[in-house]
């Protein structure tokens, strides 16, 4: 069977079965038998052959994952748009950028307060981490400010690394377009808790392996996805395009 070349979550695609050694599980410290599924493992060793060096995401940070949390719904938190600072949830990640439709606003107090520890700067990396997981975007040179719920992961990297003997720098839009394909969300899905909402901690982000080519690599991949997504984004608008208009000729007709 042909594998698909856009990511399908595993665990709601599959059937599978596998007897599992009392010393894996003792091992891996995990019941849940999802942990298990053999087609994760699949995956998994396909990174491990990319050839380039595997490291952890918790070697490329200048600071500890955070995450943010949730001010009391309906409270005293919230204010608009002109007097507040961008609340960003899942719903704002999309195709790794910050989408602002729909974004809350929550005070300057509550930013400089509670939320001080998950402020965005630009070229943070966000990760979602509850329901669901590995939605990313990355932080934008103009953006104003910000801040994130406990939902969604602050990744702050180092804009140079060391890896071997050679040293690279480390552009923050390959880290984000690595956690959003299939071989990022295969590792975060595996290690995510099961539940009526699924979710991973800051501690098994940062566990997470992620292959370092080269800068230059790096820089070939973003301009390769960048070209395909713009053109996905024109093919979007142009069907949105034709939508209205189907919707409008249809409404018409009626009143003819």
């Amino acid at each position: 069977k042909k594998e698909k070349s856009r990511y399908k979550s595993i665990e709601k695609s599959e059937i599978w079965t596998k007897i599992v050694s009392l010393k894996e599980i003792v091992k891996a410290k995990r019941l849940d038998p999802k942990y298990y599924n053999p087609l994760y493992k699949k995956i998994i060793s396909k990174l491990k052959k990319c050839g380039y060096p595997l490291v952890k995401i918790g070697d490329i940070v200048k600071q500890p994952i955070t995450s943010g949390a949730t001010p009391r719904a309906k409270g005293e938190a919230y204010t608009n748009e002109s007097d507040g600072i961008p609340f960003i949830r899942i719903v704002n990640l999309k195709d790794g950028k910050i989408i602002l439709d729909d974004v809350l606003y929550i005070k300057e107090s509550i930013h400089n307060g509670m939320l001080k520890r998950t402020q965005l700067k630009p070229r943070d990396v966000l990760v979602s981490i509850a329901g669901t997981i590995g939605n990313t975007a990355l932080v934008p040179d103009d953006f104003n400010g910000g801040n994130t719920n406990q939902a969604i992961a602050l990744l702050r990297l180092n804009e140079r690394i060391r890896v071997g003997e050679k040293e690279m720098e480390l552009l923050p839009e390959y880290v984000t377009l690595f956690l959003s394909s299939k071989f990022g969300k295969t590792q975060m899905e595996k290690v995510s808790r099961p539940g009526a909402q699924a979710n991973i901690n800051t501690t098994e982000l940062e566990e997470i392996k992620i292959p370092l080519p080269d800068t230059n690599v790096q820089k070939k991949l973003i301009t390769t996805f960048s070209k395909e997504l713009r053109e996905v984004e024109k093919l979007r608008e142009q069907a949105n395009k034709t939508l209205v208009e189907a919707k409008k000729e249809f409404e018409d007709s009626l009143i003819e």
